[in-house]
């Protein structure tokens, strides 16, 4: 790992705009080398604690550090320009009357800019040197973005929606390379984004946020199997969301639901209302093995298909093999494949949410 890397804590973070709370009571703690994403709609107050790590921003209170340094804390507020944090905003914010080399080698000290030109062969421009930026891909553009930050030095990287704007192909190339530079780098990352997708690729751990608040900190396996609230859940992928009774069976407590009976992953608490159950831990059963559904629609979503699935308790979604067949209309069987987590929450339909 690069000896600048360096962590990031934030404690009890609160930042108003305008008057309106949007960044309420955050902890978070980034050790060296990770890559981090804030995930989360518009509004919800993730790029407003990347402009206060930036420094763009000044808290309300609470802390921010950076290593072992205060970077924002009651009258201490480090400038943007002392931080040695790099940050790459979707637009890329290149200087359009700087060729490509200039770029990179904006904010290099002058004994370090000779090698502007090594740091494009990093990031797969070499030879790009001398070209306007405008003649450039909108994925060109953001490689020679993160070369800037490369070359700055920076110990801490700021990613803002880095691949928002790019067509699908081009988005998951570039991704694929800007996280190997970075990791490569052993660069502490923080990149924020709306996208489920982006998330999952990128994060080493990731955060949700929602209405100011972190909901849920943790690997992107964990938030996606074993959320802790609603929020969580649907916003990193598809979800039914079925009320549950909680009954003891043996040593152990289940929910009945819809889906009957099912095991939990653990111990609901004394707001949890609701459980969690991915498209994909459905099984389809033909008719006879466990009559609680009739399908409703199913369409094909690649080499998957995706089903609607009417119980007496309402409608659910199931995402089964390409290969499974049945009818609309066909009595079949539903059969929940795994333990599923119990959540509280405000549900936003009656068996169903999804992102």
């Amino acid at each position: 790992m690069d000896s600048r890397a360096v962590s990031l804590t934030m404690e009890s973070a609160q930042f108003s705009y305008g008057g309106a709370p949007c960044v309420r009571d955050v902890n978070l703690h980034i050790p060296p080398g990770e890559v981090h994403v804030l995930l989360g709609e518009s509004g919800s107050g993730k790029t407003s604690v990347l402009r206060l790590v930036a420094g763009l921003e000044r808290l309300a209170s609470g802390s921010i550090r950076l290593g072992d340094q205060v970077v924002d804390a009651g009258p201490v507020h480090v400038a943007p320009e002392d931080r040695g944090v790099g940050l790459v905003f979707q637009d890329h914010a290149l200087f359009p009357h700087l060729d490509v080399l200039g770029n990179v080698q904006f904010g290099m000290a002058a004994h370090d800019r000779g090698r502007g030109g090594e740091i494009l062969e990093r990031v797969g421009l070499g030879g790009y040197g001398p070209r306007r930026v405008g003649e450039l891909s909108g994925g060109e553009q953001q490689r020679v973005a993160v070369a800037r930050v490369l070359a700055q030095g920076a110990r801490f990287v700021l990613l803002d929606e880095p691949f928002a704007s790019l067509n699908r192909g081009l988005r998951q190339q570039l991704r694929q390379e800007v996280l190997s530079w970075l990791r490569r780098e052993g660069v502490t990352t923080l990149l924020v984004t709306h996208d489920p997708d982006d998330a999952f690729f990128a994060a080493d751990r990731m955060s949700v946020m929602h209405g100011g608040r972190m909901v849920q900190t943790g690997t992107p396996e964990e938030i996606y199997s074993a959320p802790t609230s609603l929020e969580a859940a649907v916003s990193v992928a598809d979800a039914n969301v079925l009320e549950a009774t909680w009954v003891k069976e043996g040593a152990s407590v289940c929910a009945d639901t819809c889906l009957g009976r099912l095991p939990l992953i653990r111990e609901p608490g004394s707001s949890d209302r609701y459980v969690v159950v991915r498209p994909e831990w459905i099984s389809i059963l033909s008719e006879g093995q466990g009559d609680l559904a009739r399908v409703v629609s199913s369409r094909a979503m690649g080499v998957d298909r995706v089903w609607e699935l009417d119980l007496p308790g309402g409608v659910v979604r199931a995402r089964t093999r390409g290969d499974v067949r049945f009818e609309a209309g066909q009595v079949c069987g539903a059969h929940v494949t795994r333990p599923v987590a119990p959540v509280a929450g405000a549900r936003q339909n009656r068996l169903e949410v999804g992102t």
